[in-house]
């Protein structure tokens, strides 16, 4: 960026009507506050930022004065005045589905708990926090993009790109990326073995499963969108599609953040809820210069660092994959910024994995003592069973979905169908993309109707 602009962002933020003038003088000894609005405070941020200097926001705090006290009345008693409880349906003769309305119309209508107008400063000053942990931000911003490459240095094809999305997405469901990602490994690789050994038994399996009533079904909202982050993350970046952001309870706290737990717990579920606060992401973005899901993924990582004290970016968790799995000592001294090297420690433990025995090895290598003797039990007793008879117990898949995937109900259901379409090498990107994003657009059609 050229000094002119720069300068010209700083003139602007100097005349806007807010600022309060300078006193002409001040009392020796004693600092001098200088109030700012929310939109001051990030224009200053960006402007420190352009010339290489640390965030601001930590140094910035609220300042109690009798005129936000008094707005602070005004707006307890014009509170009073709204209903108690929100909107539960459009009005009949309003030709809009709740996927029109724009984040003001939403609170406008009284159809959602309106996010606090200085959210961003919020954002900003967690986001500030982040910028002190090294290259943290940037890391953050990229995650989606990184895991996209390990799903592409996985996957053999186009139809295993998307089933490897898809398990990464259904897999997530209560569960740390750590294990999440764990769960997907194991249960592509037991897939390719089944298809190239026993495809016929395989399939009468993945037909057993219990699905979901209807086919065009995926588990809720945050499955899909993150399916779909994942699948092609440059999806999200276009603006028509800046609806597409994973939206999971941390994100949830991070819009709401004076709200108990209990509160937010509830809001979680709501489609009309996740919807909204979608919008406002792709709102506040902008004030960012990021892509929705990439300042999704960076707060994310920021409000776990506030709460937790932790940086949840994927170097970490892939150093600690590498740690457990490759034995060569002598490679285990990777920088924890050098993600696009960690990113190969992926499909080098993929690969590794030759067959029957090593899956089962790898996975008694991250389970407990008590799980390790259950496993052992279970192929004692399925290696014993003679014939060459359809078993579904005989699967790899078998053993990765009912002895290793935890909440294994849900997680199978959702992928009962991309499974038996995959069998068929019936995904491509195309399709995908589109299967995923009509799911998206059902579910916010549905939460038109009865918003829950």
């Amino acid at each position: 960026m050229t000094m002119k602009p720069i300068f010209e962002g700083w003139r602007r933020f100097i005349n806007e009507a807010d600022v309060v003038p300078f006193p002409s003088k001040a009392t020796a000894g004693k600092t001098m506050d200088i109030p700012l609005t929310g939109k001051q405070a990030l224009e200053l941020e960006n402007f420190v930022n352009q010339f290489g200097g640390a965030s601001i926001m930590p140094f910035l705090e609220p300042v109690a004065s009798e005129e936000p006290l008094k707005m602070v009345a005004e707006q307890e008693e014009e509170e009073e005045k709204k209903p108690t409880r929100l909107t539960t349906r459009i009005p009949k003769d309003d030709p809009r589905t709740i996927g029109d309305l724009t984040p003001k119309e939403f609170e406008e209508g009284n159809y959602v708990l309106k996010v606090d107008e200085n959210i961003s400063m919020y954002f900003a000053e967690m986001i500030g926090e982040l910028k002190q942990v090294g290259d943290a931000v940037e890391q953050a911003k990229s995650w989606y993009y990184d895991v996209n490459d390990i799903v592409k240095s996985v996957a053999k094809d186009e139809n295993e790109h998307v089933l490897f999305a898809a398990l990464l997405a259904a897999f997530s469901h209560n569960t740390d990326f750590y294990r999440n990602l764990l769960e997907a490994i194991f249960a592509l690789r037991a897939y390719q073995f089944d298809m190239a050994e026993n495809k016929e038994c395989l399939k009468q399996y993945i037909r057993s499963i219990k699905g979901h009533k209807v086919d065009a079904k995926f588990g809720k909202l945050k499955l899909t969108n993150f399916a779909l982050n994942i699948l092609d993350p440059t999806f999200a970046e276009k603006q028509v599609n800046s609806w597409n952001s994973t939206m999971d309870r941390w994100m949830f706290r991070a819009f709401y953040p004076n709200l108990p737990e209990s509160d937010i717990k509830k809001l979680v579920g709501k489609n009309i809820v996740y919807i909204y606060l979608a919008r406002k992401l792709a709102d506040e973005s902008r004030n960012f210069n990021m892509a929705p899901h990439q300042l999704q993924a960076v707060l994310w990582v920021a409000i776990m660092y506030k709460q937790r004290g932790r940086i949840d970016t994927l170097a970490p968790l892939l150093l600690k994959m590498k740690n457990k799995f490759m034995t060569d000592v002598d490679g285990l001294e990777v920088e924890l910024s050098d993600v696009e090297s960690l990113t190969k420690v992926v499909p080098d433990i993929f690969k590794s994995i030759q067959n029957t025995g090593d899956l089962r090895g790898s996975i008694k290598k991250v389970s407990s003592d008590n799980k390790n003797l259950a496993l052992q039990d279970f192929e004692d007793r399925v290696d014993n069973i003679r014939g060459d008879e359809c078993d579904p117990e005989k699967l790899n898949l078998y053993y990765v979905l009912e002895n290793y995937v935890g909440m294994r109900i849900d997680k199978k259901k959702n992928m009962r169908n991309i499974f038996l379409r995959a069998m068929e090498g019936g995904w491509n990107m195309e399709n995908g993309v589109k299967f995923f994003s009509d799911l998206v657009n059902l579910q916010v059609k549905k939460a038109s109707e009865i918003i829950p």
